[in-house]
Formats: C-alpha cells, sequence, structure tokens
C-alpha cells in the first residue's frame, strides 16, 4: 500500500483504584477451557505463512491520546491532542525500520515531538526513538508530588527530553528534565511520602535563574541501572 491515512485515532491508558490498567483487562487470556486434543483427529501438519504487508506512508492526523491515574488522591489525568505525521517505510519485514515524524500538544499549553525509528512488530529487538516534551505544567504532577513527596506544586514548568535505543531487548537511555521555577506548596498528608527537605534540595539544586537542570541515564544489561546528575551554578550533582 502506498499510502494510508489515520484519521483521529484515539486511545486511552487507565490505571484504575486497584491499580489494574484497562489494556490488561483487553488483554486478558481467555477464560475458557482447553478443548482436549484427544477429542479431535490430529490436523494435518501446515506450513505458517505470515501474511506480508508494507505500507510505503502512513499519515496520522488528529490523534488523541489520554492517561488517567485513578488510584491517586487527587485523580490525575492528562492528555495529548492534536498530534500528526508520519511515519514511512511501515512493513511486518523484520529486516526493515520505519521512520517516525509526530508533533502534538499536551494540555493546554504543552507540545510534544516525537523522531526515530522503529521496528513496530518487533519494538524490542531494534527502537531508537527520541521524545521531546516542552512547558508542560507541573501543578498537574500535584496528584504524585502529593503521594510521594507529601507537598503540593504550587507552580513550575518542565521540558523533558526523552532518548531510548533498544537491541536485542538491551535499553540504553538518555533522559533530561528541565525545571523551570519550581514551587511547592502546603503539606500533603500521605502514608507514601518520603520525609525530604525538599526546599533545601530545590534551593541547592536551582541556579540563579530558577532552573533546575538534571540528567538520568539509563542502561540495561541484565538489570536496569539509573544515575542521576544534576548542574546547577557550576556545580554538578550526581545520586545513584
Amino acid at each position: 500500500m502506498k499510502e494510508l491515512t489515520a484519521l483521529n485515532p484515539f486511545g486511552k491508558v487507565i490505571i484504575f483504584e486497584d491499580k489494574s490498567i484497562n489494556l490488561q483487562r483487553v488483554l486478558r487470556a481467555s477464560d475458557r477451557p482447553a478443548v482436549a486434543a484427544a477429542d479431535k483427529p490430529a490436523p494435518r501438519a501446515q506450513p505458517e505463512t505470515a501474511f506480508p504487508l508494507t505500507i510505503e506512508r502512513l499519515r496520522i492526523v488528529g490523534a488523541n491520546a489520554e492517561f488517567a491515574d485513578l488510584s491517586l488522591t487527587p485523580q490525575f489525568g492528562t492528555r495529548m491532542h492534536d498530534l500528526g505525521g508520519v511515519v514511512t517505510g511501515l512493513s511486518t519485514d523484520p529486516a526493515t525500520t520505519a521512520q517516525v515524524e509526530l508533533d502534538g500538544k499536551v494540555d493546554d499549553y504543552g507540545s510534544a515531538r516525537v523522531r526515530g525509528s522503529i521496528q513496530p512488530f518487533r519494538a524490542t529487538d531494534f527502537t531508537d526513538l527520541t521524545l521531546a516534551f516542552r512547558n508542560l505544567e507541573m501543578t498537574r504532577l500535584t496528584p504524585y508530588s502529593g503521594k510521594f513527596a507529601g507537598r503540593r506544586i504550587d507552580s513550575g514548568r518542565l521540558s523533558v527530553d526523552l532518548e531510548y535505543k533498544i537491541k536485542d531487548r538491551q535499553l540504553a537511555g538518555e533522559n533530561k528534565f528541565v525545571v523551570n521555577q519550581l514551587k511547592l506548596g502546603e503539606r500533603v498528608d500521605s502514608p507514601d511520602a518520603l520525609h525530604l527537605p525538599l526546599d533545601l534540595a530545590i534551593a541547592l539544586l536551582e541556579d540563579s535563574n530558577g532552573v533546575i537542570d538534571l540528567d538520568l541515564p539509563c542502561r540495561a544489561v541484565s538489570t536496569i541501572r539509573s544515575s542521576v546528575t544534576a548542574r546547577s551554578s557550576g556545580r554538578r550533582w550526581s545520586m545513584c
């Protein structure tokens, strides 16, 4: 197929109150009992044939995606909308890779950009993607900051650069977070919150312009190890 257009595709990921995910309910195995093999004659062996598929150009127009975490109090939700672009070289042939170019918006003022290449039917064999998110409103993350840090977020903007490379199920990632003008609010009573000197940590990490720059490289061979490196006012901070 030379070109296929996906008009206004929509997806939703939901974490329910019991921390189950809606995708698990869709993909769960059938509860029907297996039919005994002895009740039927053995079928003749048939050679496996894969249905070959090649789409030279997949055009995506007006895609939307939502994420909601209902296990938090208050509940968390975000959406990516007006996502558009092209995926070229889409094929079931494992020797080929598809090129991805997508741009969209996040919530009210944020933006999203996706670039890279992937084997869509064998994503764990080869993936090389970069994702850039800009001008994300951090007050929307209050459900997470309240649960795990015990503080609300009064203001702040977040920009994120993510780069993930997968080859033969081995992951390598480079993650960059830039936080601008982060201000914490009142405390939240949460049994999962860690008692940390967050105000002091912010004061140490941010530069004279109120910017916190964090790098989180990630490598995986048999296990995933991650480290955090922060740069602030000419100082370098490292946590493992």
